[in-house]
């Protein structure tokens, strides 16, 4: 009786680690995939809709960005003072000005 109850001791803790090794590994894998879906906006063609969609640009930042145009760098949203650096960093992951440049 000890030796069945140990047993099953056993196949429950491999079981149980089983599961949780299963787990990390798809976490792994799904951020992998949700940095591969990143779509960049291209801060130069945009829409003042494509521009709202990004964190922290508003109305008003938005029609600064279109008025801007054309940037060479993306920095530019900075350097230019169109947006905050705050709001900058926010989205300089998620722009490109185009042609390779950023």
């Amino acid at each position: 009786m000890i030796r069945a109850t140990r047993t099953l001791m056993i196949i429950f803790v491999l079981c149980l680690l089983s599961v949780t090794i299963t787990g990390a590994a798809e976490k792994k894998t799904t951020s992998k995939s949700h940095e591969e879906e990143v779509t960049l906006t291209n801060i130069n063609t945009a829409s003042d809709t494509a521009l709202r969609s990004l964190p922290g640009i508003g109305e008003s930042n938005s029609l600064r960005i279109i008025a801007g145009r054309p940037y060479a760098y993306k920095e530019q949203l900075k350097t230019k003072k169109i947006i905050r650096e705050s709001v900058y960093n926010k989205i300089k992951h998620l722009i490109t000005v185009g042609g390779g440049k950023d």
